[in-house]
């Protein structure tokens, strides 16, 4: 038995698979099967697709296959490999000639022209430019000042797939000195070119008949080089450093580029998630945290954000420098400030809840001034602090014992608050100083708020472990560290809701946009 090549259903194909080639089934998805039948149907009215039918490769848009392959083939290497779809590709590449013709009629003697289905966008660029005269109102003469956009380039608007390459000047002025005069066809023509960042623009004059005509690599959008655009833009969205990229396009000015559109697009989103707030009319519970520049006490800026916990949105960011406020200690509570008088006395925002770190100034000042606001504090930073202590204490003499029950006594505190109403602060307190008690094997404490432990009889792994000796060296540490009169306070003070676990995921990203280890100017570190 001899299988017969899949041939492609296309009217005037008859691909094959062969390296070059790849042939494709038709989809079983129904949607994306009528789509295909649908483009096929444009050149064979009458055509039903079967079980065996294909269409190959030369039918499908570049960006319709997975680019890796292609990638390596368009960098020169020799590639064997078929050709992959993506799952949503969708044909659209067929050619038939200017008078159409069913399947059914006789095909004519005569060859026409033939082009695509799909007609090219009326936005493209032309591949000739048009020549200009000097009688223009649009005529430029040879400068060497970069020659402005006409109002027909700062109208267009360029095709999203616009693509880029790289080009040696060697190779281009070769392809740029073969060009004639428009008007009179004569070789002799004066060449010159000026840059504008990544846009090259040429101006040619005739010798014979003095007319200019004028190329520029790139389109515009609106009076700007679109290479330009989306070189900045590149640069800042993946948060590459654009202190080395600026020595190479210093002509480019990003910042004006840039800076405005983020602030234009940030006012706006602001204004309305806080008109979205307003209209709701309720008391807004707010997480906030303070991220600084650079570790330790010689940070320059400090940034303070503002989370609204039901929303789940960025309400308010405030960038605070350092010699604004007499040191980097006290970024963080001026950005605070900051944050909450624009929030509630120029907006007019309800402030129900704040829960912030353990941060003393803060307290001090939302005690004094916001009395009708609850401050709550964040258990994260409550187990961060104790664990590290724990840890300390596990290294000294005689308390290696300890490092084993760690991560219990930290379950144990973050249970003590989470389960406890914040209402009973007492309560969470009760509950929490009866760690001491269990890591020694005793499961009834003397609090009437917390008699007794509330897990079940221990069992496996959980009664196998090793318990700590009642009064030892190790136990009057612990002691001595799990009930201190700041840890005990702050626990009744722990949030047992809304915590800022999502502030510090934020603050995680924008250590990607703005590394600690580098310096940023004010507007550079604001933006990123």
């Amino acid at each position: 038995i001899i299988n017969m090549p899949s041939r492609c259903v296309a009217a005037g194909c008859s691909n094959t698979s062969s390296e070059s080639v790849s042939v494709f089934k038709f989809p079983k998805q129904e949607t994306l099967l009528k789509q295909w039948t649908k483009q096929v149907q444009r050149t064979r009215a009458n055509w039903v697709p079967t079980a065996s039918s294909t269409l190959c490769s030369e039918h499908f848009e570049a960006d319709c296959f997975e680019e890796t392959p292609q990638l390596m083939k368009d960098m020169g290497m020799h590639v064997r490999y078929k050709k992959v779809l993506k799952p949503n590709a969708i044909t659209t590449i067929f050619k038939r000639s200017l008078v159409g013709t069913s399947e059914t009629e006789t095909p004519s003697t005569s060859t026409g022209s033939i082009e695509p289905i799909i007609p090219s966008s009326p936005d493209l660029p032309s591949s000739q430019p048009d020549p200009v005269s000097a009688d223009d109102s649009d005529y430029l003469p040879s400068s060497s000042q970069t020659p402005s956009s006409s109002d027909s380039e700062r109208k267009s608007t360029p095709p999203p797939t616009e693509r880029f390459f790289l080009v040696a000047w060697s190779a281009l002025s070769m392809l740029l000195n073969l060009r004639c005069c428009a008007f009179c066809q004569e070789m002799d023509m004066d060449m010159s070119t000026t840059t504008q960042g990544t846009m090259l623009c040429v101006l040619w004059t005739c010798k014979s008949c003095k007319k200019v005509t004028k190329w520029k690599s790139q389109p515009f959008v609106g009076d700007i080089p679109l290479g330009n655009i989306l070189l900045s833009v590149a640069i800042l969205s993946t948060g590459a450093l654009a202190t080395k990229v600026l020595r190479m396009f210093q002509n480019m000015k990003l910042a004006y580029y840039l800076l405005p559109s983020i602030t234009h697009l940030w006012a706006e989103q602001q204004a309305w998630l806080i008109a979205c707030l307003q209209a709701e009319q309720r008391g807004i519970v707010l997480a906030g945290d303070g991220r600084s520049d650079s570790p330790g006490h010689s940070a320059k800026y400090g940034t303070y954000t503002m989370l609204e916990l039901p929303a789940n949105v960025i309400i308010d960011m405030q960038l605070v420098q350092s010699n604004e406020v007499g040191g980097a200690s006290h970024m963080e509570k001026e950005g605070f400030i900051r944050s909450v008088n624009f929030l509630g006395t120029q907006q007019g925002l309800d402030i129900d809840v704040i829960i912030t770190d353990r941060h003393v100034q803060l307290r001090k000042w939302i005690r004094e001034n916001l009395p009708d606001v609850q401050h709550l504090l964040d258990v994260w930073h409550l187990a961060k602090g104790l664990r590290k202590k724990l840890v300390a204490l596990s290294k000294e003499k005689d308390c290696t014992d300890l490092k084993e029950w760690i991560d219990s006594i930290i379950n144990h505190l973050y249970w003590s608050v989470m389960s406890t109403d914040s209402a009973e602060p007492n309560l969470v307190e009760a509950k929490w100083t009866s760690v001491l008690n269990h890591i020694v094997n005793i499961h009834t404490h003397n609090n009437e708020l917390f008699p007794k432990c509330e897990h079940k009889r221990l069992r496996g792994r959980a009664a196998r472990k090793k318990w700590l000796k009642p009064c030892s060296t190790m136990m009057v540490k612990l002691e001595k560290l799990a009930v201190t009169t700041y840890l005990i306070r702050d626990l009744k003070q722990a949030s047992n809701r809304e915590q800022t676990s999502s502030l510090e995921a934020f603050h995680s990203l924008l250590n990607h946009y703005a590394p600690k280890m580098y310096a940023f100017s004010y507007e550079g570190q604001l933006f990123r």
